[in-house]
C-alpha cells in the first residue's frame, strides 16, 4: 500500500484497535498531516507519545489502579499519560473530552467579546483624554470610580459566564484576529466618534466657550463634562449589549443574569441622569443642569441613535463572516449521516489492517 492509499486509510477508518505505541502516534501524526485537528485521550504509559503529538491530549485517571487511600480520602497517583498530557481529567471516561470542547469554544468566543469591549471603551478614554483634556474638559474622581466599577462588574459577569451543555454544529472564530472583529471594531469607532462630535457641537451650540489651555486647572462641573461623562456611559452601554454574543456556545444575553442586571443597572442610571430626574444622583455623579428641554432631547436622540447602529452593525457584521462556518458545519453534518464508502473502499481498508 502506498502513502495515498494509507492515508486515505487512516482519513476514513473510525475505529483503531489493537495497536502498538508507536502505531497509536503514528496515527496522530499522519492525521495532523493530513490537516486534522486531533484530540488524543489516554490512560497508561502506551498512550504517552501519542499524547504528546496531538494538538490536545488529555490524560485519564484509572481509579482502581492509581488512586490510594490515605487519611480516609482519595489521593490520586498521576501516571505517565498524566504528567504527559496538558489536561487530567479526574474520571476514567471519555466525557472530559467533551467537556473540553464545550469550555474551550466558550473561553475563545467571550475572548473576543472582551477583546472588541476593551477595544473600543480605549477608544472612548482616549477621546476624553486627548481632545476633551485639551479643552480643559476633564472627569471628576467620583465620575471615573463608580464608571469604572460599573464596567468592571460587567466585564467579570462576561467572563464568568458557563457553557452550554449541548455542542453547536458551528466553530467559533480561530483566533482573535480575524477580520470579522476589526471590521465591527472599526464601524462601531466610526459611530462612537460621530456621536462625540455630534455632542460636542450641541454644547458648544449652548454658547459654551473652552478656556485657554492650563493642564494645571482642577475638575469642575460644567455642561461639556456633564454631556461628556452620559454619552462616555452611554457607549459603554451600547459597547457590552452590542458585542456580547452568547450562544452558540455560552450563556446568551438574557441567561446570563449577573451580566443582564448590570447592564440593565447602568441603562436604567444613564436614562435617569439624562432626564435629570434626581438631585442626589446629580451631586454623587458631579453633573450639571441641562440648560433646556430640547437639549436633553437631542442629546438622548443621539445616545439612542448610537446604540441602535452600533447593534445593527454588529449584527450585520456577524451574520455575514459566520455565514461560511454555519455552512461548513452543515456539510459536516450532512457528510456524517451519510456512509460515503463503496464496498471495494470497504473491503481495501480491512485487508490494509488484516496485513498489519
Amino acid at each position: 500500500m502506498n502513502q495515498q492509499e494509507y492515508h486515505n486509510a487512516i482519513k476514513n477508518c473510525n475505529i483503531f484497535a489493537r495497536m502498538s505505541p508507536d502505531n497509536k502516534a503514528q496515527v496522530v501524526i499522519t492525521l495532523k498531516e493530513l490537516g486534522e485537528n486531533v484530540m488524543m485521550c489516554g490512560d497508561g504509559t502506551n498512550d504517552v507519545g501519542a499524547l504528546k503529538a496531538a494538538d490536545v491530549g488529555v490524560g485519564l485517571l484509572e481509579q482502581s489502579i492509581e488512586t490510594t487511600i490515605d487519611s480516609d480520602e482519595f489521593q490520586p497517583k498521576l501516571g505517565a499519560a498524566s504528567i504527559a498530557a496538558p489536561f487530567v481529567s479526574k474520571h476514567s471516561t471519555i466525557s472530559a473530552c467533551i467537556d473540553l470542547i464545550r469550555f474551550g469554544r466558550a473561553t475563545l468566543s467571550s475572548t473576543i467579546d472582551l477583546f472588541k469591549e476593551l477595544s473600543l471603551n480605549s477608544l472612548v478614554s482616549a477621546y476624553s483624554m486627548s481632545v476633551l483634556f485639551v479643552q480643559n474638559v476633564k472627569s471628576g474622581e467620583q465620575q471615573m470610580v463608580l464608571s469604572s466599577l460599573g464596567a468592571m462588574l460587567t466585564m467579570l459577569s462576561i467572563s464568568w459566564a458557563k457553557p452550554l451543555r449541548q455542542l453547536s454544529p458551528e466553530r467559533p472564530f480561530e483566533s482573535q484576529f480575524n477580520m470579522y472583529l476589526v471590521t465591527s471594531v472599526i464601524l462601531q469607532s466610526i459611530t462612537h466618534l460621530i456621536t462625540f462630535q455630534l455632542v460636542h457641537n450641541l454644547v458648544v451650540g449652548t454658547g459654551w466657550v473652552p478656556a485657554p489651555f492650563d493642564y494645571k486647572v482642577k475638575f469642575s462641573p460644567s455642561l461639556m463634562n456633564t454631556a461628556m461623562f452620559l454619552t462616555n456611559n452611554e457607549m459603554q452601554v451600547a459597547t457590552f449589549v452590542s458585542n456580547y454574543r452568547g450562544r452558540p456556545f455560552m450563556q446568551g444575553f438574557f441567561e446570563n443574569k449577573l451580566f443582564f442586571y448590570s447592564v440593565l443597572f447602568s441603562f436604567v442610571l444613564v436614562t435617569l441622569l439624562t432626564f435629570d430626574s434626581n438631585d442626589l444622583l446629580r451631586e454623587i455623579f458631579q453633573l450639571v443642569r441641562f440648560p433646556s428641554r430640547q437639549f436633553q432631547i437631542k442629546l438622548s436622540s443621539y445616545m439612542i441613535a448610537d446604540l441602535l447602529l452600533c447593534l445593527t452593525f454588529e449584527k450585520i457584521t456577524l451574520l455575514f463572516f459566520t455565514q461560511k462556518n454555519k455552512v461548513a458545519a452543515k456539510n459536516e453534518a450532512v457528510e456524517d449521516t451519510t456512509d460515503n464508502h463503496t464496498e471495494q473502499e470497504d473491503e481495501e481498508l480491512l485487508e490494509f489492517f488484516k496485513d498489519r
